[in-house]
């Protein structure tokens, strides 16, 4: 289905995009390190930016990781079903994650927009504007509802389950 295609799309670009945010951290917190213990010259930056490309990329990879089927989940229950059963439980569990979603998304983004409009700043040196990091709850929140409704047709659609184990687990 194409639409599923897009959202999966969507989802693996916004992972890359992550990867490269998680690079990034390294490279600022060494930097921090040799600069602070090495040159005695801490930067005003790289904690909070680290910590801003932390957020961003946590959230923005979320969608990507349950397209992978690698949130956790609790399988006592699933693995003693057929497949009916466990396809009935996962459209389920993803029905709820999408409820939590749009709830999240509608408060996040009221913060965020009340952030904006009364100038809230962070309480650092940096003082970088307060919506910038809060933006992420209804940006990140509506990307995994994407592709909670992506992984809700496949599975109406007779698409594969997760699988109920690692097997690297098994080795």
């Amino acid at each position: 289905m194409p639409v599923i295609r897009v959202l999966n799309r969507i989802s693996d670009a916004v992972a890359t995009v992550a990867a490269w945010l998680f690079f990034l951290i390294g490279v600022m917190l060494v930097y921090e390190v040799a600069s602070r213990y090495l040159f005695n010259a801490p930067t005003i930056w790289a904690e909070e930016m680290s910590r801003f490309c932390q957020v961003w990329a946590v959230f923005g990879a979320a969608a990507a990781v349950m397209r992978h089927g690698g949130l956790i989940r609790v399988t006592l229950l699933t693995d003693r079903l057929g497949p009916a059963g466990q396809r009935a439980l996962e459209v389920l569990a993803l029905v709820i994650i999408a409820v939590f979603c749009v709830v999240a998304t509608y408060y996040g983004w009221n913060i965020a927009a009340d952030s904006y409009a009364i100038g809230r700043t962070s309480a650092t040196m940096l003082d970088l504007p307060m919506w910038w990091s809060e933006m992420v709850i209804p940006v990140g929140m509506s990307l995994l509802f994407l592709q909670c409704i992506a992984e809700i047709l496949s599975r109406l659609m007779g698409g594969p389950l997760w699988p109920t184990h690692d097997p690297e687990l098994e080795e």
